[in-house]
């Protein structure tokens, strides 16, 4: 459970509370899972504020529900209970910094693993703010394997997070493998704890990073769905290439999934680049400029012969069914390299 009385979250608000021990809409100030503060150190991440302390959280003056789970005494239906009461309760984004993997720990899978937790789970993907869907994060979980942790695997709409260390490197206990979609910072990563300011690392404290991205993405626009915000935040990521140049990170490019790398999957989270990405589904009938870092455009459907002018730093992917009438002009300028633009679906002209 978060503490409200740390003073670094004194900005946030707090939103339905719920504890999923006994069923209640109470606030649990203490936690049972790792006792200087899991969910403390989550909430810093996102929230905590900007007053010249060693840290400050990503989105401050941010809405939190805290859910308290007693992972001490393990109930997957009390889990999916709590997953049910966010979507019920209209949570937009639900960060899950918890798991477990077969290989390390079977017990504890074994505990976790149950149709009723991947019912609750589909239901926050696909119901969830009245059917424009929840964003569901998950660590990628912390045993360095190449396949991610439960219930991270189990749907590949679930928004899985490795992460990396300073270097930019794969974090030494990060997992990855084909169910990570991007990673963010998890290595010597402040965060503020029962007993103040602590230094700590792992997937769990690299989810928030992108949660509390997903909520700088929807107060800019709360019309999105999941899939849009998820999708700003896969395609924006940085393809960073790792410390060892003479070995990079290969990212391959696809139509469906864009550019992912076999350690990093999409690459860095960006959150400047991710509120900075799209544009999609939109009639174009006269002068249109785009600016942008990266630009991914999909639906684009250009009327009365405009001009469009595309200016990136880096990336310009064109998705799907983009029509450009006779006499149009579109220009693609750029200070990258390119082989950045890549145009993955047919031109009709």
């Amino acid at each position: 459970g978060i503490n409200r009385n740390l003073s670094e979250l004194a900005s946030v608000n707090f939103v339905s509370p719920y504890n999923t021990v006994n069923n209640t809409s109470t606030h649990v100030e203490t936690t049972l899972y790792y006792g200087e503060g899991h969910a403390n150190a989550i909430a810093s991440i996102i929230a905590a504020n900007h007053n010249q302390g060693p840290m400050a959280g990503i989105v401050p003056n941010i809405s939190l529900m805290n859910i308290f789970i007693d992972f001490d005494n393990l109930s997957s239906y009390k889990i999916s209970r709590g997953i049910m009461w966010a979507v019920n309760n209209g949570a937009d984004i639900i960060n899950c910094s918890w798991g477990a993997h077969p290989d390390v720990n079977l017990g504890f899978y074994n505990s976790l693993k149950s149709e009723q937790l991947e019912e609750a789970l589909d239901s926050a993907l696909y119901n969830g703010r009245n059917g424009k869907g929840c964003v569901v994060v998950f660590a990628a979980g912390n045993e360095h394997r190449s396949t991610c942790s439960y219930p991270a695997s189990y749907n590949p709409d679930l928004l899985v997070v490795g992460s990396v260390d300073i270097t930019g490197e794969l974090d030494n206990k990060s997992n990855w493998g084909p169910e990570l979609d991007i990673v963010a910072p998890g290595d010597s990563i402040v965060v503020y704890t029962n007993s103040g300011d602590n230094c700590g690392g792992g997937t769990s404290l690299a989810a928030p990073h992108v949660a509390a991205v997903a909520g700088m993405i929807l107060s800019l626009d709360r019309n999105l769905t999941r899939e849009q915000v998820v999708r700003f935040i896969e395609r924006s990521a940085q393809r960073i290439p790792g410390p060892n140049l003479d070995e990079p990170y290969i990212y391959v490019y696809n139509s469906e999934s864009g550019f992912r790398s076999e350690e990093l999957a999409h690459g860095l989270l960006d959150a400047n680049n991710a509120i900075n990405t799209d544009f999609s589904d939109q009639i174009i009938r006269g002068t249109c400029k785009i600016d942008g870092i990266n630009i991914f455009v999909e639906n684009l459907i250009p009327r009365n012969n405009p001009f469009i002018e595309m200016k990136a730093s880096r990336n310009v992917v064109i998705n799907k069914d983009f029509y450009l009438l006779k006499q149009s002009t579109l220009l693609i300028n750029t200070t990258a390299d390119l082989e950045n633009y890549t145009i993955v679906w047919p031109l009709y002209f």
